[in-house]
């Protein structure tokens, strides 16, 4: 029997033993039980029960974030249904639904106490920039589904939203330290309340040689800021800040277009939200907020087909300004209303990448969304939510779910969508060259790597969901589980358009450059389950289950009519994992310590653009915790083992022979962390 068995099977006999045998002795009650329930926001902007969410929804609870021990945010999307998770680099992730997804993952909003951090440029999230501490993080709602009604393009296949404790949460001075055979961290929260007044202040430092078999070394300083005033009869103004910013190794050994190199990013990001409660179910909001990413990354080339150094760079710089004003009310007894207008500037400066270097663009939005109760046994949402992006045609994206309880404890839901993914500033203006490096005379174009076609238009989503969501007191059971159908129109893809002329034609050298189109769609269908079991007070275990299927065609290349027998499209099966798995079960042995278990499954499938298949994973991860308290502080000591039985994976990227490929092999880890009140 191989390690990966024998673990799971000292799971299931622990499952089946230990597990039965607390129930009898320690059985929740039901009203324990209930109050873990969920209230989320997510979904349509309105705080509901998630059995009157329109939308699935996944909720990342402290108790999870804590079970798995993750000292890096995207590791917990593990534990999302339909969520693939990539290392591009050490310090650059993919985190995607249901596929088709390159390094970017651009069709995934993701917001920070409501902000998005969506990267206007180039599209996706840079995750290991964001000021964001994981001790910060209080809960974590995942929207499973398009859901633009509520938060505009982009809200394309989900929504995650990252939701941050509040400065009067965890009082006083916290620090942690981490250390391990990959990883070193540091950090302390500062935190207090001075009558109308309370303010969190967070600073870390990270330092990491990322994954094997990749030179992607990085270290990083984070810093991060919030205060909460509250005055007059309901008011409050919220500000927060943060900034990022660290050097970070990227490339490939003997890879042409992505040589071995120093890169600098730096991130910061400013907020204000000015609210007003009137009462628990009327309320006015304004929303401010500002971000800005800048990465440094120009590129020489030495090794060259001519003998001339080329000059390159992947490096650019965008701000996004957002503007949003909403309100809540309810004219009648079952009836609620959330309702808003926004505004928002973009843009995206780079020297090597666009034509020309700087380019920008304007948004406006509305948004409404209702829920109106039925006959105490359904619930009607409708969300609608239309915008104008310049120089595109405007986009109206509906949302509309039916609800139905069969009883307290079991609901089942239908729901309908429709969502867009707006072409990035970098798809709509991209002309990636490469220059000849004349020295004094100047830089000559010489090879166009990637262009546009311009004139792009909107990937359109259509989405159908039938939903089962569950509660079983007397089991401590939760079931939440769909299948879905969904069909994508006019999706981005890259191809190669060899009937491109390059500015210099060199021999040895090939013609035709990497071109994006809307020259693919795609029907994908499934079927996923999560279930969460409560055995004892002490004793938790969460299981996620999803099969996919994707059928489609993508743009692979546009040939000259010398060379038309060649394929010219490619077969989109395989883009999606067909099964994948998760398990993970934590034990408190009486709050001496805590002990959790995870093996995370996934089938073999290919990353798109720029990633490759790889294999199925089989990966263990094991926690141990152990609390402990003194008289002027409080604390805790955690010992990790990530991918425990040490079988090594590629991740993303598997061109071994290339020397292009990251690959997972076991990390250990340790962490302190002291609170002192």
């Amino acid at each position: 029997m191989n390690k990966n068995r024998l673990l799971l099977f000292i799971y299931v006999l622990l499952q089946l033993n230990i597990g039965q045998a607390d129930l009898y002795d320690d059985d929740p009650s039901e009203t324990d039980f209930y109050s873990q329930m969920p209230v989320v926001l997510s979904a349509s902007r309105l705080l509901q029960p998630i059995a009157d969410s329109p939308a699935s929804l996944t909720v990342i609870d402290q108790q999870l974030i804590e079970a798995t021990g993750a000292t890096n945010i995207v590791e917990l999307f593990r534990l999302v249904p339909g969520f693939q998770v990539g290392y591009v680099r050490g310090h650059i992730y993919s985190v995607s639904y249901h596929g088709l997804a390159d390094r970017y993952a651009r069709d995934m909003q993701v917001l920070i106490n409501g902000r998005s951090v969506y990267d206007p440029g180039y599209g996706g999230v840079p995750w290991a920039n964001l000021p964001l501490e994981m001790n910060d993080i209080t809960r974590i709602e995942v929207i499973r589904g398009p859901n633009a009604s509520a938060y505009g393009s982009n809200a394309f296949a989900g929504v995650i939203n990252i939701i941050t404790k509040l400065p009067v949460d965890g009082r006083g001075a916290q620090f942690k330290m981490l250390t391990g055979n990959h990883e070193q961290q540091a950090s302390g929260r500062f935190s207090g309340i001075h009558n109308d007044l309370s303010a969190r202040l967070t600073v870390a430092y990270k330092n990491s040689d990322g994954l094997s078999q990749a030179e992607d070394d990085y270290h990083q300083n984070n810093i991060d800021f919030n205060a909460i005033y509250t005055f007059g009869d309901g008011y409050s103004l919220d500000f927060s800040t943060g900034f990022s910013r660290g050097t970070y190794d990227d490339g490939f050994k003997d890879d042409f277009v992505q040589p071995l190199r120093e890169t600098k990013r730096s991130y910061t990001y400013q907020q204000v939200l000015l609210k007003k409660v009137i009462d628990p179910e009327h309320e006015y909001q304004l929303r401010f907020y500002h971000n800005f990413l800048n990465v440094e990354d120009d590129v020489v080339i030495t090794d060259s087909p001519i003998p001339f150094d080329l000059l390159t760079g992947y490096g650019f710089k965008t701000h996004r300004y957002d503007l949003e004003f909403q309100q809540i009310l309810k004219p009648m007894e079952d009836l609620r209303i959330v309702w808003g207008l926004g505004g928002r500037y973009d843009d995206l400066n780079s020297f090597f990448a666009i034509n020309p270097n700087k380019v920008n663009r304007y948004q406006y939005r509305s948004f409404f969304n209702i829920e109106q109760q039925l006959f105490n046994k359904a619930v009607l949402n409708l969300g609608l939510m239309v915008e104008k992006f310049e120089n595109k045609k405007g986009l109206f994206s509906p949302k509309l779910g039916f609800n139905f309880h069969f009883n307290k404890e079991q609901t089942a839901r239908i729901s309908y969508s429709e969502a867009y993914r707006v072409p990035t500033l970098y798809e709509d203006n991209a002309d990636l060259l490469l220059f000849i490096d004349q020295g004094e005379l100047g830089l000559l174009p010489f090879n166009r790597f990637q262009t546009s076609l311009r004139n792009l238009t909107p990937t359109k989503i259509k989405a159908l969901e039938l939903g089962y969501i569950a509660f079983f007191p007397k089991q401590s059971l939760h079931l939440d589980a769909k299948l879905y159908y969904e069909q994508i129109k006019d999706r981005m893809t890259n191809g190669l358009d060899k009937t491109i002329p390059d500015p210099i034609s060199v021999d040895g050298v090939s013609e035709g450059s990497i071109v994006l189109t809307n020259d693919s769609n795609a029907r994908r269908k499934g079927f996923e389950v999560a279930l969460k079991w409560q055995t004892t007070q002490n004793w938790f275990n969460y299981l996620i289950y999803e099969t996919n299927r994707v059928k489609g065609k993508a743009r692979r290349r546009i040939l000259p009519p010398s060379e038309t027998t060649a394929r010219s499209f490619r077969d989109l099966r395989g883009y999606v994992p067909q099964k994948s798995l998760s398990l993970l079960t934590n034990y408190n042995f009486n709050d001496h310590f805590n002990l959790s278990l995870a093996w995370y499954y996934t089938a073999p499938f290919r990353w798109a653009g720029d990633g490759d298949r790889v294999d199925r994973v089989h990966r263990f991860d094991l926690t141990l915790t152990k609390p402990f308290e003194l008289a002027d502080y409080e604390g805790k000591a955690i010992l990790a083992v990530r991918n425990l039985t040490d079988r090594h994976y590629a991740d993303f990227y598997n061109q071994a022979d290339d020397f292009r490929i990251t690959e997972w092999e076991r990390q250990l880890e340790f962490q302190l962390q002291i609170h002192f009140n």
